[in-house]
């Protein structure tokens, strides 16, 4: 009798000391409860000098002036208008560092006008081509467990932030497109479109994805309205 009572209470240790394992492994992902995603502003289509901040090329595409335009009504987008507010306070702001291989700092300015509105630095912590590095940074920062985070990317390179997503949280029940900002869209069509917010909903609870959303900005003339 003895032994038969000493094997089951060791046997509902065991039990016990599993599910606490298992939720500390669901937890181990201290994700966001939402991260959004969006392409930079406009760009012109020649290269020439370009100056902003600290950075100087000599040869790269300038940041149109309807680029300037989205940024700044993105600013205003993001912080004001109730599409985008019920997502949450933005606590972070992602784009890739600005380098002699990545000559461009659209993606910086286009966040730039809504950083200094809510007063957090653009993080450049990561290069382009180093998406599964920056998902996994932004899976694993306490800072921004159950908050909202935005990034802003170069588009041929978004869709692999959100794969990078999919794949370093184990979801399997919701899919993204793997081409921006649609899977059925055009490589020529993709290149011209700048007006989207993808949305990436989280369950705090075992890190994965459970909702995503692909809207429309509808912030410039020419924008989709839906």
């Amino acid at each position: 009798m003895f032994t038969l009572k000493r094997m089951i209470f060791c046997s509902t240790i065991m039990i016990m000391s599993l599910s606490m394992h298992a939720k500390q492994d669901r937890r181990s992902l201290k994700s966001p409860k939402y991260v959004l995603i969006i392409r930079h502003g406009e760009k012109s289509n020649e290269k020439g000098p370009v100056k902003f901040k600290q950075w100087n090329f000599a040869q790269a595409k300038s940041f149109a002036v309807k680029g300037w335009e989205r940024a700044k009504a993105l600013s205003i987008f993001f912080t004001k208008d109730p599409a985008m507010t019920k997502y949450g306070k933005i606590v972070a702001l992602f784009a890739p560092n600005p380098t002699q291989y990545y000559q461009s700092t659209h993606p910086v300015q286009t966040l730039w006008p809504l950083s200094e509105k809510i007063h957090e630095n653009v993080l450049l912590h990561f290069d382009l081509g180093q998406e599964k590095k920056l998902v996994r940074h932004i899976l694993n920062q306490d800072e921004y467990f159950g908050k909202t985070v935005l990034i802003a990317y170069e588009h041929d390179h978004i869709p692999a932030i959100g794969k990078a997503f999919v794949e370093q949280t184990n979801t399997t029940q919701v899919t993204l497109p793997n081409m921006w900002p649609f899977s059925h869209t055009p490589v020529a069509e993709s290149a011209k479109i700048y007006d989207r917010v993808w949305v990436l909903e989280f369950d705090p609870e075992t890190g994965k994805i459970i909702n995503f959303q692909n809207l429309p900005q509808r912030l410039m003339f020419g924008d989709a309205t839906a």
